[in-house]
């Protein structure tokens, strides 16, 4: 998707003439996706845009990857749809998973109720159509935008100021939101 997060690294990187490629994960209907190669491209970065199926033909181009994330919980955190392939890919091909975010986006589930952290996190399945238009009745699709990812299969967060391996997340994860309410 279109990250701020991202648009800032970027951006980083210009200002600090390091030459870079991004290559950038499409997937159906992807509008944030599209909307950050234009912005990528705006900023005279190297891109390529592919589809999560050809992933596997750029394992020698990618040195690390860089996902985003909708809240970072102690354990987990919510991404889009795919995160958890690319990053048993990742894993299999020992290419490094970074999650670029921000302490806004966490939620502390020990102190919250189960029923709003479900608002959070439970999502509606997306328009069948989207996979398949005019699919026989008999075929059940199924078609979200979001997944809930396991910390462990990600090398690094990066916050606003520090990066935390996922053994350290979950501490971490306490303080700020402590800090927080403070």
């Amino acid at each position: 998707g279109s990250s701020d997060a991202m648009q800032s690294l970027v951006e980083i990187c210009v200002f600090h003439h390091a030459q870079s490629k991004v290559i950038q994960i499409l997937g159906n209907n992807d509008k944030e996706g599209k909307e950050q190669v234009k912005q990528i491209i705006s900023k005279n970065v190297e891109i390529q845009a592919i589809d999560l199926y050809n992933l596997g033909r750029m394992v020698d181009e990618i040195d690390f990857i860089i996902l985003s994330s909708d809240i970072i919980m102690q354990d987990t955190f919510i991404a889009k749809a795919g995160t958890n392939l690319i990053t048993i890919w990742a894993k299999q091909n020992h290419i490094p998973v970074l999650v670029l975010s921000d302490s806004r986006k966490i939620l502390n589930t020990k102190i919250l109720p189960s029923s709003i952290i479900d608002s959070f996190i439970k999502e509606a399945p997306k328009s069948a159509s989207d996979i398949w238009k005019s699919a026989p009745e008999e075929v059940k699709i199924t078609n979200f935008s979001l997944e809930e990812v396991k910390n462990d299969s990600v090398d690094f967060f990066i916050l606003e100021q520090q990066a935390f391996p996922p053994n350290e997340l979950s501490q971490e994860v306490d303080k700020i939101l402590i800090s927080k309410f403070i």
